[in-house]
């Protein structure tokens, strides 16, 4: 890291600490998760890349008021130390001494830690939340991410077109899958399956694109009933003029409550505040519900491969 940029890193995380000052947190989570949390990111969705300095393909940060660390698993161990600023980020290993680890032992009784909730993995909100809890701390789901509030030149979120998949090459019609997702549904005593996967979307809607290198599926969301009403939560301006080669019968597409629109930003809280209301997630009822997405597995499973 040159001196250029240690000085432009720098600059990054105080204005990051400015605005845990504004949103009165002593940290925030830097998880290098898009709202899909895959593997791949567009660049739009680098956060970690934008606050560290830091390219890899796996990792995530903490920023405090007063010292910040990094995780990163053996792979990075060389190329973390070459890309960040090691006087501004302790390096943690990811899976030694990991964040929910470190929330526990290093967090003060009083300390609040933001999180963006789409950005994070169940699992990591539940184990960081008990670490945080543990430690006396608050575990804060903010609105507004607080990297994009100060990311000034961050890039568009993507706009690969998106084109229809033949039947010839899926093997099965959207319509024969929404009978089939309904069934399992219903087996399941579940009302709603809400899908936050692309390629789960892909496959089941039949379609590809091209949002981010080496994912051939468009960034998206659905709300799909055991009666098969399908939501597609997708930005139009990925889409042709032309649909007639789309499979989209009982299938309402919408940018409102996309997570890239083109009539401005959502409501506080994301896609998700938009959406009816359900139980809360620990709930029997909201397990049963969100267990519906193993349908998809099931139903997949099924299908004879290309």
């Amino acid at each position: 890291m040159t001196s250029k940029d240690r000085l432009e890193a720098s600059g990054r995380i105080e204005a990051l600490r400015r605005k845990l000052d504004e949103q009165g947190l002593d940290g925030y989570v830097v998880p290098r998760f898009d709202e899909h949390q895959g593997e791949y990111c567009a660049p739009h969705d680098n956060r970690l890349a934008f606050v560290t300095g830091f390219t890899g393909s796996a990792g995530v940060a903490i920023v405090m008021r007063d010292r910040a660390a990094i995780f990163v698993d053996g792979r990075y161990q060389v190329q973390v130390r070459q890309e960040i600023d090691a006087d501004s980020f302790a390096i943690e290993h990811f899976y030694d001494a990991p964040l929910k680890d470190w929330l526990r032992k290093n967090l003060r009784k009083g300390e609040r830690v933001g999180f963006n909730s789409m950005l994070l993995p169940s699992t990591w909100d539940m184990d960081c939340g008990q670490s945080v809890v543990a430690a006396g701390a608050e575990w804060v789901a903010v609105t507004d991410d607080l990297v994009d509030a100060i990311w000034s030149d961050q890039p568009e979120r993507p706009l690969g077109n998106v084109m229809a998949l033949s039947r010839d090459y899926a093997g099965e019609s959207v319509a024969d899958k929404k009978r089939r997702i309904g069934q399992m549904l219903a087996e399941q005593g579940a009302d709603v399956l809400i899908e936050a996967q692309p390629d789960n979307i892909a496959w089941f809607l039949n379609v590809r694109g091209r949002d981010i290198a080496f994912n051939p599926m468009p960034q998206s969301f659905m709300i799909a009933d055991r009666d098969g009403r399908v939501e597609w939560l997708v930005d139009h301006r990925k889409l042709p003029n032309d649909l007639s080669d789309f499979e989209l019968d009982g299938v309402t597409m919408s940018s409102r409550r996309c997570c890239s629109t083109a009539s401005g930003p959502l409501p506080p809280g994301g896609w998700r505040s938009s959406m009816p209301a359900l139980p809360h997630r620990r709930s029997p009822m909201r397990r049963a519900r969100l267990a519906a997405a193993c349908a998809f597995c099931a139903a997949r499973s099924r299908l004879p491969r290309c």
